[in-house]
Formats: structure tokens, C-alpha cells, sequence
């Protein structure tokens, strides 16, 4: 505009003359916007349309595809709506063209347009067409005509761009034309031309500038529809710029504003283990090895975890030389598909490693009858792999015949896509290989069904059961054979089940009972009749096995019979039944000879218990004037006596010690043969026991010509457990035997230990060796039995009633060990005994002194110092005078005080209005007796002052148990009668230590 206006100011005589041609330009200019308005008029609402008409077309397109993919979401219908759409937008552009394009059927390039513009809605309908056909014929998803779809897609984008091309051509000539027409009317002119030229030509560059643009709009306008719903990337190779959509970004988890839209944030966010194959794919569609990009492969999001995307794009511009300009392309998220598939991998790899190790054989057909899955263990059982089988008919494959008339038999498939239910063989059926082996199998097939519910095959389970069917008819013939033995066994036998029917019943049974089978259908049945009176429930009751012993039965005759009956669970019998046996042993004259020996036995206890009980009243009622005579007989010795009356007292005291020393024997001996011997074990150390043995037979070794000599094994223990005043009885027997029958030599007592078992378990090893007179050959076996003497004669030399070697004998036995003896007739006598027992540690706690027990353990007293009694003040509760005076006396001739008191009543009287040292108890008094006392003395609050008191028990009650009770209630020690001062002075001493060491 410049030059003409410096024309027109330069030259005022050519003023009318650029006025005209300004005007001219201007007219010029005014006709050419106006042509090019309405040529923009005319193109730009076609250009509009076509790209509506794409939108609809690839909505459609989206919409077939998910129908045809089975996707929820899809609308049967809807992509016939779009096709139609698509088509009625493209004949409205038609129309538009003619109408406002005058010079229409002037313009070449506008008649093409419309010619591709009608052959693109024809293409629109066939594609609509046959996308219709193919979402009708689909009942499930399937992959090929979902290809089927994206190619004829393809096509008719290819027509869509041939319609693009002709309308871009067309647009391109008519803007040539007016260019054209422009440089022609101002060519008079050079100013004017050049002017208008410079115009036109920038004009031609912006639109041509608009132009490229818009395609550019479209085309990426065009590829964000094809990628609906997914991210969209623009790589413009010329410039490097890489724009990455909103949706992209979004995918991997990021904001729009996170993400910078360059090369580099692809290449970082690609996974480092496939971008490498990434890159090389992208390359290969770059330099044109193909024609489409299509790659998938993982990518990380903003969280560090991996998703798998599938990413596809294309070249859509190269520039004269061929380079790649432009690339654009889509991401979609397939994650879910992709697990999708390992999923389904896994699930096909599962149910392969399934079939491989299952133990059935499984075929597998197709809705023909024809197999198209064999697992190795069908093939091993048919003689078929599974690739020589598949696509044969399964009756070729799977032979069998029945096992017992070794017909053919109709496969199970057959009949199963016959009648579509689940169909089993029977149980005799045989299966021949294909090398003519037969198996015994059990065989079941199912129909398989695709997802719309239709059969699409058949699938057969079979199993060799060969040994298992031997196993029966060999379980078949072992019954048969079962059942003919308890038939023809000697005793009564019955099967039942759990309902009770009696499923046999022995010939033995009904010989019996005089009952056939079929008057005892049921258990219950048997139970009536064998005896009404008799609570069923109580008799037969279900234990895994139990013995109900002896039963009363009442057979059909009316007599009764004695059976000892049992009942055995047999268990479960192949038919699922529980079998139980009752079986009977016919005991009446057993019954009747063992209810007479028990009468025998209990008349027997009750002598033996009244002989217990005569002993034990004997032995109190001989213990007790006993005791009084001793009493008197050391109270004389205590007074002047000549030699001949020292001699005479002396006597009569040991005729007493003998006398009880006999009675314990006696007692003891009975105990033991009524069982009620009871061991108590104590921690014992041998060489104490020693030590007593030498205190107590060293005196009678000193006025004769005998040496004792006492041995421990250095490998004893010093201390063990067992019941150490059986023990100490048992080697006084034997050292006091011993030394009644050596009047010179020696006696030798050896104590040793004895392992066996690999030191697992210990025996005591005793041995008593003396040089006596020996035991005579015939004499050695009733030596053990009571009351036997080797002398038997009147003029026999050693005392004794032959006690003492069998109640060793039994005691040895009794606690766990063995005797054995040695001897010959003027040689001597060895005896060995061993006696089991564990180690142990001395007991430090505080517990009864038994130093005055050894009466009742039927052993000598042991000796206390008289002296040590002197200054005690000492309470005396008995109630006979002679034993009073006898006892009260010895304790006063020590230094003692002595309280007497007739009972326990007395007792406790005395003792509240006294502080005593020690009270000496016996036990059975009128009134109230020793227990009652003790007991009373410790728990009543009136004598809590007293409650600390020594209490010895002084009593001629001997017997197992009485010791007990009298510690039990309170007492400290126990001493029986016949008691001497040196015991009793043993038992106040040891009650006194007690009680100082116990405290109040």
C-alpha cells in the first residue's frame, strides 16, 4: 500500500490517474477478497464436515470393536448410528458444494472431489454393512474378526484421505486461479503488480501456512480419535519437539504440569530392562522398514511400579528426501491384559503339570468324538502318545470290553454327547492297549461346555484298578473263607452290624442255645431272649473290644448257661458296613469250680485275717505283762544282789528279750504272708549300718573264739535308697544266725555293688560267710520254710524256733532281689543276696528318729546312755500298775522326775500344770487313749503352751501301720514293749533332739 500512495503524492498530475487505478486496485483487491471469502465460505464448512464425519466414523469404529471383543460397556447398534452419520454428513458437503459453488460443473477439480466424496460414502455403507454381520454372527470374542474389522477400517481411511487430497487439490487450484487472475489484471501496472504481488504472495504463504496447520490439526485430531481413551504423543523430528498428551502423562500417574514434553522424560520413564528393544523398533518404522509402529513394553509410574504399554504410531510426514518429519502415535495401558494372559499362562502351565502328575488317565475329545488330549498316564495305559492319537475317534484310542464275557462295550463319550449327562462303567470293566493289554478300570466321563453353554467336547477320567479288583475277589474268597470258620469254630460266635441285624449266627451258637438264625434277627432280639431280666444296654455296650465277662444265658429249653462273652469291633467292611463280633466261651462249669474257690479264698482271708488279728491281740496281751516283767527284772538289778541272784535276773531278762524277739518274728512272718508288708524307702549309709552290726555283735564275739570282720566295697555308693530297717533286719538275721551256729573262726559280712545293664541298674551284693557247723545237703532245701530247724531233736545245742532264714528269705524277695546259699555240712555257710536300689543325698531336712522302731522291724534295741535321762522332768501316761511301777522306777534309778497319769485325760492335765521335758505315751488306755491325747496336746488352743512337749510313744501294739498312726498323730518316736532303759533312754533323747531342732 505504501508505493501507490507515494506514486499519487509524487506526481499530482497522475493524481486522476492513481485515483484511477487505486480505484482499479481497489476493485482489484475487493474482488479478489471476495473471491476468496467465498471460496473460504464455500471450504471451510466442508472441511468441518468431513472431520465430524471421521469422528463418527471412528466412534463406530470403537464402539465394533468392543462389541466385538466382548467388553461390558458396549451398545449393540450404536456403530450402525455413526457409520449412517458419518455418511449423511459427507452427502451434505456434496450438496453444499453445488449449491454454493457457481462455477461447479466448470470446475474439474470440484466434480473429482464429489466423485470421492460419493465413493467414500459408498465405502461407508459396506463397511457398516459388514460391521453389522460380524457383531451378529459373534457370540463369543474372537480375534479374527476383530482384524477382520481394523482392515476394513483401514481401507476406508485410506478413502478418506484420497477425499482429503482431492478436496486439498481442489482448494489448491482454485487459489492458483485467482492468483493467476490477480497478476494478469495488474501486469499493466508494475507498481500496481508488484504492490499486489508482495500482497498476494504473503497472502498465499499465510493461507498456505493455514493450510499445512489444519492438516496438521486434523491429523493429529484424526490419530487422538483413533487413540480414544488413551495417551497421545506428536514427535516433530524437524524442530525435536515430542508433545505428550494429558491422558499420557495421567496414565503414568503424573499431573499435566509434572512432566516436561521432550525426548528425554520418555527415555527416563521407559524401563531400563526394555527400552533397548523400544528404541530399535522406533528406529526400524523411522527408516521405513515398516510401515506402522507397534511395540509393547513396560514403563514406570510416578509410584516406581512397572505397567506394560502398548504403544503404536506411524510416520506422517517425510520431507522431500525422504527423512521423517513427524511421528505421532498412542499409549494404551494393557497391565490388566497382561496379567491377564500370565494369568492364563500359569492357569494352562497348572493344569499341564496337573494332568502330568495326576494318577488317573484323562482324554479329552472334541464335540466329534475325537481326542485332542491325552496325559501321560492315558498314554501309558492305552498304548497311545498323545500325538499319534489326537484327531482319531476316541473308540480307536479307548477299547474296552466286559471282563467277563470279553464283549465290546459302547465308549462312554459316545454316549455322553448323546444324551449330555455324566456317564459311569460299570464295574467289570476291561480296557485293552494297543498292544493287546488288558487293564481292569474304573472309568467316569462329563461333558465340557464353552462359556455360552453349548458342548464343546467330552472329558473322560479313568483308573487302572486291576490290583484293586484282584484285591476284591481275593477280599470276596477271604470272606467266603472267614465266614466257613466261624461257622465250624468250636465256640459261639455272632455278626452284627451297626443297626443291630445279626448278619450270622454260628452252628456252635445255635447248638448251644437250641436258637436258630432265623429266630435272632437282631442283637437286640438275642438280648431278649437270652435273658429279659437283663438291662440290654448294660450287657452288650459298644467298646472298640471289651470283655462283658461272665453272662447268665437262658437257652430255648429254659436252662441256664454261664458264657464269658466278648465283643470285637471288626471295623468297616467294604460294603461300608461296621461289622462287630460277639464271641462267647461256654464257662458254666468253669463258673461254678471258680465261685467255689472263692468261697474257699474268702473263708481262707477270713482265717488268715482272724489268725492276723489273734496274733496281733496275743502279741499286745504278752508285750504288755512282758514289759512288766522286764521292767521288774532291771528294777532288781538296780538293788544289792549276790552273784547267784545276778545270774538268775540276768537270765530271766534275756528268756524276756528272746520272748519278744520271738513274737516279732512271728508278726513279722504273718504280714508278710497276708501281703500287708509295706517298704518305705530312706536314704541309707552302708557304713552306719555297719557300724550298728559291730556295736551290736561285737559283745558276743568277745567271750569266744569268733572274729567279725566288716568289709565295704570302695565302689559303693556312701549313701542309697531303699528301706533301710529291712535291710538292717535283714542283716541281723543273718550276722545273728551266723554267730549262733560259729563256735570258732570266723564271720565275714561283705557289702558290694553290682552293676548290670550297662550300669542302668544297681544292685546291693551282701554276703555273710562264716566257719560254723554248716548246713547238712538234705537239709538245704525246706531251710527257707518257717518253723524248720536242721535240728530237730531233743538234745539240740542252738536255740531259736527257724524264723529267722525265711522271714530274710521273704523280705529279699519282697523288696525286689534274690538269695542264694552256700553250704556244707562242718565247712560253713555263705549266703549271697542282692538287693536293687538307686543313689541318693542324705536327707537334710528334719525327720522321725527311728532308733526305737527296731521291735516292730523285729530287730534288736538299740542302746541309749541311761545317764543322759538324769534332771529330766518326765511325764509317764499309762494305765497298768505293774508297767507303771516298772517304768516310772528305771526313770527314777536314771535321775529322772517322774509324773504318772492312768490315761490320756490324766495325761493332758498333768501336763497344763507342768512344764515337762518329754512325756512317754501308750497308746491303748481307758478314757482317752494316747492318739486322742497327742492329737490333742498339738492342735487344741488350751495346750498351745504345751504343744511343743517330746511325746514318745511307748506301746505294745506291733503290727504294719502302727508306727504310722502313732507319728501321724503327733508323736516323735515309737518305742515297743518290751521296752529297756537303755531304748527308752534312746527314744526320750532322739524325741528331745526333734523337737530342739524343729523349734516351737
Amino acid at each position: 500500500m505504501a508505493h501507490p500512495v507515494a506514486i499519487l503524492s509524487g506526481k499530482k498530475r497522475n493524481m486522476g490517474l492513481g485515483i484511477a487505478l487505486f480505484a482499479v486496485t481497489a476493485c482489484i483487491m475487493a474482488w479478489l477478497s471476495g473471491s476468496w471469502y467465498l471460496t473460504l465460505q464455500q471450504y471451510a464448512p466442508l472441511s468441518q464436515d468431513m472431520r465430524l464425519a471421521w469422528s463418527d466414523l471412528y466412534r463406530g469404529q470403537m464402539e465394533a470393536e468392543r462389541l466385538l471383543a466382548g467388553e461390558s460397556g458396549g451398545r449393540p447398534g450404536a456403530q450402525t448410528a455413526y457409520f449412517r452419520q458419518a455418511a449423511e454428513r459427507i452427502q451434505d458437503a456434496v450438496r453444499i458444494l453445488r449449491t454454493r459453488s457457481a462455477l461447479f460443473s466448470l470446475d474439474t477439480g470440484l466434480i473429482q472431489t464429489k466423485d470421492d466424496a460419493l465413493a467414500f460414502v459408498d465405502a461407508i455403507n459396506e463397511v457398516s454393512t459388514a460391521t453389522y454381520a460380524r457383531i451378529r454372527d459373534a457370540s463369543t470374542p474372537n480375534t479374527m474378526r476383530i482384524i477382520s474389522q481394523r482392515n476394513d477400517f483401514d481401507a476406508l481411511h485410506v478413502n478418506y484421505e484420497k477425499l482429503q487430497r482431492s478436496f486439498d487439490k481442489a482448494f489448491d487450484s482454485r487459489a492458483q486461479r485467482l492468483m493467476q487472475s490477480g497478476i494478469g489484471l495488474m501486469s499493466l501496472w508494475i507498481v500496481v503488480v508488484m504492490f499486489l504481488g508482495f500482497q498476494l504472495h504473503g497472502l498465499a504463504e499465510r493461507f498456505r501456512s493455514a493450510a499445512e496447520q489444519l492438516r496438521e490439526s486434523e491429523e493429529r485430531w484424526n490419530f487422538a480419535l483413533e487413540g480414544a481413551g488413551d495417551g497421545v504423543w506428536d514427535w516433530n523430528l524437524a524442530k525435536g519437539t515430542l508433545f505428550l498428551s494429558r491422558k499420557w502423562k495421567e496414565m503414568l500417574g503424573f499431573n499435566d504440569d509434572e512432566l516436561v514434553n521432550d525426548f528425554e522424560t520418555w527415555r527416563s520413564l521407559a524401563h531400563p530392562e526394555d527400552i533397548d528393544t523400544a528404541l530399535a523398533t522406533i528406529n526400524r518404522c523411522l527408516s521405513g522398514g515398516t510401515d506402522q509402529y507397534e511395540h509393547v513394553y513396560r514403563m514406570l509410574r510416578k509410584d516406581g511400579t512397572a505397567c506394560w504399554i502398548l504403544d503404536r504410531g506411524r510416520v506422517v510426514a517425510r520431507d522431500a528426501e525422504g527423512n521423517p518429519v513427524r511421528f505421532i502415535g498412542t499409549h494404551t495401558d494393557i497391565t490388566a491384559q497382561k496379567l491377564s494372559e500370565e494369568s492364563a499362562r500359569a492357569s494352562g502351565e497348572n493344569l499341564a503339570v496337573t494332568l502330568s502328575s495326576i494318577g488317573d488317565a484323562v482324554i479329552a475329545t472334541d464335540r466329534d468324538g475325537r481326542v485332542t488330549l491325552m496325559n501321560p498316564v492315558a498314554e501309558k495305559l492305552t498304548g497311545w502318545t498323545q500325538s499319534s492319537a489326537i484327531g482319531k475317534p476316541v473308540s480307536a484310542v479307548f477299547v474296552i470290553i466286559s471282563a467277563t464275557t470279553k464283549q465290546s462295550l459302547p465308549s462312554p463319550v459316545e454316549e455322553v454327547l448323546r444324551t449330555g449327562r455324566t456317564v459311569s462303567l460299570s464295574n467289570d470293566t476291561t480296557l485293552v492297549s494297543r498292544s493287546g493289554r488288558e487293564f481292569q478300570i474304573a472309568d467316569s466321563a462329563a461333558p465340557i461346555h464353552d462359556a455360552s453353554g453349548e458342548m464343546s467336547g467330552v472329558v473322560m477320567v479313568f483308573t487302572d484298578v486291576t490290583q484293586q479288583y484282584r484285591f476284591k475277589r481275593k477280599l470276596a474268597e477271604s470272606e467266603h473263607r472267614f465266614r466257613t470258620a466261624l461257622d465250624e469254630a468250636p465256640f459261639p460266635v455272632l455278626l452284627h452290624d451297626a443297626r443291630g441285624d445279626v448278619l450270622m449266627l454260628n452252628r456252635q451258637w445255635s447248638l448251644l442255645t437250641g436258637y436258630e438264625p432265623s429266630q435272632v434277627p437282631t442283637i437286640h432280639r438275642w438280648k431278649d431272649l437270652s435273658d429279659p431280666e437283663i438291662d440290654p444296654e448294660s450287657r452288650f455296650s459298644g467298646q472298640a473290644r471289651s470283655t462283658d465277662g461272665e453272662q447268665n444265658i437262658r437257652c430255648s429249653d429254659g436252662t441256664l448257661r454261664t458264657w464269658n462273652v466278648s465283643m470285637i469291633e471288626l471295623g468297616a467292611m467294604p460294603d461300608g458296613r461296621h461289622i462287630t463280633m460277639l464271641a462267647a466261651v461256654d464257662v458254666t462249669v468253669q463258673s461254678e469250680t471258680m465261685r467255689a474257690l472263692q468261697r474257699s479264698k474268702k473263708a481262707a482271708e477270713s482265717a488268715n485275717a482272724a489268725k492276723t488279728e489273734f496274733l496281733a491281740n496275743m502279741s499286745h496281751e504278752i508285750r504288755t505283762p512282758l514289759n512288766g516283767i522286764m521292767g521288774m527284772m532291771q528294777l532288781l538289778v538296780s538293788t544289792p544282789l549276790d552273784d547267784e541272784q545276778k545270774q538268775y535276773v540276768s537270765n530271766a531278762i534275756s528268756s524276756s528279750g528272746r520272748l519278744s524277739q520271738l513274737l516279732s518274728d512271728v508278726l513279722d512272718l504273718s504280714r508278710i504272708e497276708a501281703g500287708g508288708l509295706v517298704l518305705r524307702d530312706e536314704c541309707v549309709t552302708p557304713s552306719e549300718l555297719l557300724d550298728a552290726i559291730k556295736d551290736l555283735f561285737t559283745l558276743g564275739t568277745r567271750s569266744s573264739q569268733v572274729e567279725l570282720a566288716l568289709e565295704i566295697s570302695p565302689g559303693l555308693p556312701q549313701h542309697i535308697l531303699l528301706d533301710g530297717g529291712r535291710l538292717r533286719q535283714i542283716l541281723f538275721n543273718l550276722v545273728g544266725n551266723a554267730l549262733k551256729f560259729t563256735e570258732k573262726g570266723h564271720i565275714h559280712v561283705r557289702l558290694d555293688e553290682l552293676a548290670i545293664h550297662g550300669g542302668m541298674r544297681q544292685l546291693l551284693l551282701i554276703s555273710v560267710e562264716d566257719t560254723g557247723i554248716g548246713i547238712p545237703q538234705g537239709a538245704m532245701r525246706d531251710i527257707f520254710n518257717p518253723f524248720y530247724q536242721v535240728d530237730g531233736s531233743h538234745v539240740r545245742r542252738q536255740g531259736g524256733v527257724g524264723l529267722g532264714l525265711s522271714i530274710v528269705r521273704r523280705l529279699v524277695i519282697a523288696m525286689g532281689g534274690a538269695l542264694c546259699i552256700d553250704s556244707a555240712e562242718g565247712e560253713g555257710t555263705r549266703i549271697h543276696l542282692s538287693l536293687p536300689f538307686r543313689t541318693c543325698a542324705p536327707d537334710s531336712g528334719d525327720k522321725p528318729e527311728t532308733s526305737g522302731e527296731t521291735p516292730e522291724a523285729g530287730l534288736p534295741m538299740a542302746l541309749g546312755d541311761p545317764a543322759a535321762l538324769h534332771g529330766l522332768n518326765l511325764l509317764l501316761v499309762e494305765d497298768d500298775p505293774v508297767n507303771q511301777l516298772a517304768t516310772a522306777g528305771l526313770l527314777r534309778k536314771s535321775g529322772a522326775r517322774v509324773t504318772i497319769a492312768a490315761n490320756g485325760q490324766e495325761g493332758l492335765a498333768a501336763a497344763l500344770s507342768d512344764s515337762f521335758d518329754c512325756i512317754i505315751m501308750d497308746v491303748q488306755m481307758p478314757i482317752m487313749d494316747g492318739i486322742e491325747a497327742t492329737q490333742r496336746l498339738r492342735s487344741d488352743g488350751r495346750y498351745t503352751a504345751r504343744a511343743a512337749t517330746p511325746v514318745v510313744a511307748m506301746t505294745a501294739h506291733a503290727l504294719e501301720g502302727d508306727r504310722e498312726m502313732c507319728l501321724a498323730s503327733g508323736m516323735d518316736t515309737y518305742v515297743t514293749k518290751p521296752a529297756t532303759l537303755e531304748s527308752l533312754a534312746q527314744a526320750i533323747a532322739s524325741s528331745i533332739r526333734l523337737r530342739t531342732r524343729r523349734g516351737p
